[in-house]
């Protein structure tokens, strides 16, 4: 069996779990995934917002039981049949 080494320290595999740490895109911390929802996905090193999707958002908006989605399945449609032409 062969170890890669680098210049005198032989390189290691650490198993970390999938989905339990986070990196910060602003500070590139590495930061526990519930500390980071707990404090309502901002990093709490350098006050980075990470996205959240729509329904995050309104969970955070409405009260809890007050919101009713309808029309889930709507989409867009294109009953004119728009062409788009070239542009010179």
């Amino acid at each position: 069996m062969v170890q890669k080494k680098q210049g005198n320290k032989a390189e290691k595999k650490i198993k970390i779990p999938e989905g339990l740490w986070v990196k910060c895109d602003s500070c590139r911390e590495i930061i526990y995934k519930k500390e980071i929802e707990n404090n309502l996905k901002i990093c709490p090193k350098c006050n980075y917002h990470f996205r959240i999707s729509a329904k995050e958002r309104i969970l955070l908006l409405v009260d809890e039981d007050s919101f009713t989605e309808i029309d889930a399945g709507l989409s867009s449609t294109d009953p004119l049949d728009f062409r788009t032409s070239p542009v010179p």
